[in-house]
């Protein structure tokens, strides 16, 4: 009896022993799958942002991957530098390696294997701001701010946007800059960072898209009604407008997913041309009917904008001579994929004293310095409120109708938002623009604004 039982637990263990093995196996595999399948995008993602931090801010690699890259996934990221060719490697593991390309003006540039197209900025443009005048026009900052501001509590919004929270909780912000009647009222920043470090804004270059169209409408090059708007279009997409796409009521049928392969990724990390990846996907709903969020729909617009030139030269530097120069955006660019496009949706790059001159031209209705650079009403167009959004957007910036954004901020508090906590905050009542840059997306936003406007007396 004695040894049925003993060979009942010899075999019970073994078992328990085989079934282990097999779900450990089964663990491994799915695992491996797992990183096999979204390699291209993890490393395309990683070789991108490295070689931007690395080749134009001169970033140190371990202070970029102990800093941007906190993420479990991305430390089995291997990484390789050819400070020749300036180029990154990226590879999962040594799987699917992904080359990012360090192109003047242009930061970095990924590629699908090799460089097919050899893209280009041919006239790289130096702004060079005049030091004896105040910002926004100048880049002189004033020794004092207006006497209705509070600079202690100031002060105290300042540390409590720097607080790094609880233990192992990445940086909160980077880049704090506030600004109040077209006065620096706050400026602080991160060690290593200042207010003309570029910084990549995500979809804050989605407001990007928006202004330069704006721009091509006042010089009647473009309009908003225009539909038939790509050649292959023949079917219900025809009926698609340019206002369709800057509202992202466009019906296209979209997936906006980074934690899997998707059409945003795909797109992204995984085509030449984001353009054509964009759009030809087929429709969904009826144009009009419909918002939902699109990164697709705006590289769309960047196709749109680059057929309005005759070269792919002046394509790239139309950003720059309409509006990077003319706001003084000295530290601005945006990057492109392999075939020349300009990733409008996510790749726009700014320090924060270039984004708030940028919501500063919004705050001032599309003037700047006098002249006027976006057509009359495109600001209340861009800040109208789509119906099928709940108040939340407009055409390529985010609102805050109802308070449904900040709870405790007024209701014209319109924004340009990007991934990890990026925003630019433009509050038209309080005559006031805040930059926000840093890591983490869970940022106290309301309490921040709240914050800011308790600390300006507006009655004085």
């Amino acid at each position: 009896m004695d040894s049925l039982v003993k060979n009942y637990i010899c075999l019970f263990n073994t078992l328990i022993v085989k079934y282990t093995l097999y779900i450990l196996l089964a663990i491994f595999l799915s695992g491996f799958y797992y990183l096999f399948v979204r390699s291209p995008v993890i490393s395309g993602y990683t070789a991108k942002c490295v070689c931007t931090q690395y080749f134009e801010n001169g970033r140190p690699l371990d202070d970029i991957a102990s800093d941007d890259f906190d993420l479990l996934l991305l430390r089995i990221v291997r990484l390789s530098i050819d400070d020749k060719e300036k180029s990154i490697t990226s590879s999962v593991l040594g799987m699917r390696s992904r080359t990012a390309i360090y192109k003047q003006g242009l930061g970095c540039q990924l590629l699908q294997g090799k460089d097919d197209h050899h893209i280009k900025l041919f006239d790289t443009i130096d702004i060079v701001l005049n030091d004896t005048i105040d910002f926004p026009y100048g880049n002189r900052i004033p020794s004092t701010i207006p006497s209705n501001v509070n600079s202690v509590k100031l002060a105290a919004v300042a540390k409590k946007a720097f607080d790094k929270g609880k233990e192992m909780i990445k940086l909160k912000t980077r880049s704090l800059l506030i600004v109040y009647k077209d006065t620096i009222i706050l400026d602080v920043n991160q060690d290593g960072f200042t207010y003309d470090t570029p910084q990549l804004g995500w979809s804050m270059t989605k407001s990007w898209m928006n202004t330069l169209v704006g721009m091509k409408v006042l010089d009647e090059q473009m309009d908003i009604i225009n539909d038939q708007l790509f050649d292959h279009w023949t079917d219900d997409r025809s009926k698609i407008t340019l206002h369709h796409l800057l509202t992202m009521t466009s019906g296209i049928d979209w997936q906006e997913d980074y934690s899997n392969i998707s059409d945003a990724t795909e797109m992204l990390y995984m085509s030449e041309d984001i353009v054509s990846a964009a759009n030809d996907n087929p429709i969904k709903y009826p144009p009009g009917s419909h918002w939902y969020y699109s990164s697709g729909t705006s590289n769309m617009i960047s196709g749109l904008l680059r057929a309005e030139f005759d070269t792919v030269e002046d394509y790239l530097d139309y950003p720059y001579t309409a509006m990077f120069n003319k706001l003084g955006m000295s530290q601005s660019f945006m990057e492109i994929d392999e075939s020349g496009n300009y990733i409008g949706s996510s790749y726009g790059y700014g320090s924060t004293k270039d984004w708030a001159r940028f919501g500063l031209l919004y705050l001032h209705d599309g003037i700047w310095n006098g002249e006027r650079i976006l057509p009359h009403g495109w600001v209340d167009y861009s800040t109208t409120e789509v119906p099928s959004s709940d108040g939340k957007y407009g055409a390529h910036f985010w609102l805050n109708k109802r308070g449904v954004a900040f709870s405790d901020a007024p209701f014209d508090t319109y924004s340009a938002n990007g991934y990890n906590g990026q925003k630019t905050i433009i509050i038209p009542s309080k005559d006031l623009v805040i930059v926000r840059l840093g890591l983490n997306s869970d940022f106290d936003f309301n309490g921040l604004i709240q914050s800011v406007i308790n600390a300006i007396d507006f009655d004085e």
